[in-house]
């Protein structure tokens, strides 16, 4: 994952198996899981620091023998993941001197309402967002993504080109 569009100022980069995303995940992971016991959820939260950043198939393959359903599987790491890279970003920008942070949505068929409402959303960077939360995970499968910006005018994107969210 990197930076998308023209910037005007610098976007914190992306930060696959960055020390401030996990350091999140470690202190916050997991929170969305309701329905595992909690052995279940030490044992997860384990194995997705030892495969940060390898992706969704290498975590599916640790445990689709232990639990039924890849596709379980797949929201748990890719909620997970998103939330821990997004707050991961906030640290990152505000070492670099970011006083803002905007939310972007995918705005496909798959988003939420809540989501597409908070599309291109610019708030202070210790400020949270209209829907309550500090970085995009609003929900279990969120895609949304959490672009930093020096200032309140920094364009991020430029008129032809949409934001990769996978």
């Amino acid at each position: 994952m990197g930076t998308v569009g023209d910037t005007v100022g610098t976007v914190a980069p992306a930060l696959v198996g960055s020390d401030a995303a996990i350091k999140y995940f470690l202190e916050h992971g997991m929170e969305l899981v309701k329905t595992l016991s909690t052995t279940d959820i030490q044992i997860l939260k384990g194995q997705m620091v030892e495969n940060w950043g390898k992706g969704p198939d290498a975590f599916r393959a640790a445990f689709e023998d232990q639990y039924k359903g890849p596709a379980r599987l797949d929201k748990i790491y890719r909620t997970e993941y998103v939330r821990a890279q997004n707050e991961g970003i906030v640290v990152r920008a505000k070492a670099a001197g970011h006083k803002y942070k905007m939310w972007r949505c995918p705005n496909d068929e798959r988003s939420c309402p809540e989501c597409v409402a908070m599309d291109y959303e610019v708030v202070p960077i210790d400020e949270m967002f209209s829907g309550g939360v500090m970085c995009p995970g609003l929900h279990p499968n969120c895609r949304c993504v959490l672009i930093s910006l020096e200032d309140s005018s920094s364009e991020v994107f430029s008129e032809d080109v949409e934001p990769i969210i996978a």
